[in-house]
């Protein structure tokens, strides 16, 4: 029987050291040697994880223990002398000073090292930076310090959730600061050295001749991509974030990624996969003390509005106070968001209704909101003192990044999970391709009790290591520009040669009868519904058969996108295989092609038995097939049905 758990077992004074067991219920990869990494290690409790630095790197400064609220970090590394133009103590001093004036504070410091560390990396333009830093830590002041240092400068923030845009939006008018928002109904016009875009519109082509347009009146120096967590995490379902490291290609900068969930897992995929050949990795400890976990017992999604109602009559009192209670599905968050008169944030269209929901919040108009993970991003308003899970979540990542909305005013929040049923992984998820975090959730909620905060802090910390890694070029970012573009053609004209054969394959079947024509019986000129081929079969597993064959292949969203379940055509970059699917409208150019031509070969004896090898399985029937393909796809296809689709009419050339 499944266990959950049920009091508060991780603190707000824990720290790490509580009573309850430390073994965690999942394991953190460890990299492979190749890396160039030292020897990993688990975290010890309560540690601040290391810098890791390139032989450009500039040496960490002592830190101030009377003032710092981090524990004490490492710093390794050779440094190096400062630009021409600024030394880093002179772009540290600069930096400040501009920070002192954004928060309003003569007397404001630098919230930890980290913070100072890479915003003068970011600054000196020699390498590329990756900053893992806790929430609230300071990771938006490395975003946007260069643009008010540097002068004719421009740097690009890249903001991936709708919510995020409106917030830092909001945040850079609270502090005067100049900035553009990309819009693609409006020119840019590149008058301030800082350029706002939605990930969605980083890769298009208008964005990316805008910003090259602009780069040749005044440079774009870097480009800061906030979150970078989520392109790795979403790409599975939202396709304008796949291929995300494609922003590197148009023109020689520095690359930023800040974020306070990138596992060590997940970092050596961005490292490889934004060409990072100088890259500084810097990493707090992501411990929140102030974050108090209490897990209940499993619940019926009925009971929800109820003990949520308990639990923002118990703690979100005052005026100042907010919470925020988060849903793994919009059908449980209109169900609760109806009954207890709450509005629902959740991802849509209407920008307009999303931007009166955030601002009745912010103003405390409506202090509590029902939310999916749309608003589970940025959100830093300093007053979150409940944070709520009603419904068990889906990801680690996604759950960490959500409950770090409380406590930004360093008071005490309460992150209550609700859990309602037991999450299932998928088997053939492989923990080296887990980068949200699936497996680890299930593992936690299943589980014996202990203490979350050192699971949490294990996820995201993992190991400690350090790494030299540098290149000589003329330019510092020129070599990653070359091999990110490399990368990207070599990507694209597999995509073509991809596209162009299966568009010559589905040509085949111009004006014949896809079952026909693999069923080597010839025949032509009639629809599938009147294939007499089929009515002259009947069997289990027979022609006539094929439409109760037909109905079993099902798709899983985790692992299937872009896919038309009515043809089986997968959509293709840029629909070049299949328009746009719209509910009610059907557009299919192939219909009753694919699988006709599939269950046709599989009911031939020998070339069931030759594509069955092809692909390392073993088929008795059509039907022996049908598990195989439903199943995560083959590398370089959108499911298995192409895949079988494009071998067996490659076979009959």
């Amino acid at each position: 029987m499944d266990t959950f758990h049920a009091s508060v077992y991780a603190c707000g004074s824990c720290a790490g050291s509580c009573a309850l067991p430390a073994v965690i219920p999942f394991s953190v990869p460890r990299l492979h040697p190749s890396s160039k990494a030292t020897e990993t290690r688990p975290l010890e409790s309560g540690k601040t994880i290391g810098v890791r630095h390139s032989p450009f790197a500039i040496s960490a400064p002592a830190r101030d223990t009377a003032t710092s609220a981090f524990p004490s970090s490492t710093a390794r590394g050779t440094s190096s002398p400062g630009s021409s133009e600024h030394g880093p103590n002179s772009y540290a001093e600069l930096a400040l000073q501009h920070l002192k004036r954004l928060v309003g504070d003569p007397d404001a410091q630098w919230k930890c090292p980290e913070q100072k560390l890479a915003t003068v990396a970011m600054l000196e333009l020699r390498q590329d930076v990756i900053a893992v830093m806790a929430t609230s830590s300071g990771k938006s002041m490395i975003a946007i310090l260069p643009s008010l240092v540097e002068h004719n400068k421009i740097t690009v923030l890249i903001l991936p959730l709708r919510a995020l845009m409106l917030d830092f939006s909001t945040k850079l008018r609270r502090m005067n600061v100049p900035f553009e928002v990309y819009e693609p109904s409006r020119p840019l016009q590149g008058s301030f050295n800082l350029i706002l875009v939605s990930a969605d519109y980083a890769k298009t082509d208008g964005w990316r001749q805008s910003i090259a347009r602009i780069n040749q009146k005044r440079p774009v120096v870097r480009q800061i991509f906030d979150e970078a967590h989520i392109p790795p995490t979403a790409e599975h379902y939202r396709a304008a974030l796949e291929q995300m490291s494609d922003i590197r290609c148009s023109f020689p900068c520095q690359i930023g990624l800040l974020s306070a969930t990138i596992t060590p897992l997940l970092e050596k995929r961005l490292i490889k996969d934004y060409c990072m050949n100088d890259v500084l990795v810097l990493r707090t400890c992501t411990n929140r003390p102030e974050l108090q976990y209490e897990w209940l017992p499993r619940t019926s999604s009925e009971e929800l509005p109820s003990l949520v109602r308990q639990q923002v009559a118990q703690l979100v009192k005052t005026p100042k106070d907010r919470g925020l209670i988060f849903v793994p599905t919009k059908v449980i968050g209109e169900a609760i968001a109806e009954e207890l008169g709450y509005p629902f944030f959740y991802s849509t269209p209407d920008v307009e209704e999303q931007k009166g929901i955030y601002g009745s919040w912010v103003q405390g108009t409506t202090p509590t909101i029902v939310c999916t993970s749309a608003f589970g991003t940025g959100n830093d308003n300093p007053h979150v003192c409940l944070v709520i899970h009603a419904g068990t979540p889906y990801e680690l990542i996604e759950f960490i990044q959500e409950v770090s909305r409380g406590g930004r005013d360093h008071q005490p929040a309460t992150c209550v999970l609700l859990p309602t049923v037991t999450r299932n992984v998928p088997e053939d998820l492989a923990e080296s391709e887990d980068f949200s975090g699936r497996r680890p959730m299930a593992d936690l909620l299943k589980g014996d009790e202990i203490c979350i905060r050192a699971a949490v802090m294990y996820y995201i910390d993992g190991v400690c290591r350090s790494r030299k890694e540098s290149a000589s070029r003329p330019s510092p970012f020129e070599a990653s520009t070359e091999q990110a573009k490399h990368q990207r053609m070599e990507r694209l004209k597999l995509a073509s040669d991809y596209i162009a054969n299966f568009k010559r394959q589905l040509s085949r079947f111009e004006n014949m009868c896809a079952f026909c024509l693999c069923f080597k019986k010839g025949l032509s000129g009639h629809e599938l519904v009147h294939c007499p081929s089929i009515k002259e079969h009947s069997g289990p597993d027979a022609p006539g058969h094929f439409f109760s064959w037909r109905r079993k292949l099902k798709y899983n969203t985790d692992y299937h996108t872009g896919i038309c379940y009515t043809c089986h055509v997968p959509q293709g970059k840029h629909d070049a295989l299949h328009d746009t699917f719209r509910r009610g409208k059907l557009a299919c150019e192939y219909p009753d092609i694919i699988a006709p031509a599939v269950y046709a070969s599989l009911l031939q004896p020998k070339e069931r038995a030759h594509l069955a090898a092809t692909f390392g399985q073993t088929w008795n029937t059509p039907s022996d097939a049908v598990p195989w393909l439903n199943s995560k796809p083959v590398e370089g296809h959108a499911s298995n049905i192409s895949a079988l689709f494009l071998r067996l009419m490659e076979d009959k050339k």
